[in-house]
C-alpha cells in the first residue's frame, strides 16, 4: 500500500567531503520513499567534534527524524561505512512509527 504524498519524513544525510557512497544512498532513498514526501538535507561534516554533536557514526549517516536506524557503532566517526542500507531496509525504516 502506498503512503499518502502528504506524509513527510525529515532526512538528514551526514557525510564527509567526497564520500563515494552519497550518490548511491540518495538513489536508494528515492526508490524507497514510495510516494512519501521527504525533506532530504545533505550536510558535510568536517571534524570529529561536529560528527559527535550531530550523531554521525560513519559516512554516510542517514538520520530519519533525528535518529539513525542503521547505527553500527556507539562512537562518532568520520570513516566510511562499509555497507549501505538496502532499499528494503530503507522502506522498513521509513514506515516505522516515530518513537
Amino acid at each position: 500500500m502506498r503512503q499518502s504524498s502528504t506524509v513527510q519524513l525529515k532526512l538528514l544525510l551526514l557525510h564527509v567531503a567526497d564520500c563515494p557512497h552519497v550518490r548511491e544512498l540518495t538513489s536508494r532513498i528515492d526508490f524507497a520513499r514510495d510516494g512519501r514526501r521527504v525533506d532530504l538535507v545533505l550536510r558535510q561534516v568536517d571534524d570529529v567534534d561536529e560528527a559527535a554533536r550531530l550523531g554521525m557514526r560513519g559516512s554516510p549517516t542517514l538520520l530519519i527524524d533525528g535518529l539513525d536506524p542503521f547505527v553500527t557503532d556507539d562512537e562518532p566517526t568520520m570513516s566510511c561505512r562499509l555497507s549501505l542500507p538496502t532499499v528494503a531496509q530503507l522502506r522498513d525504516a521509513f514506515s516505522r512509527e516515530p518513537v
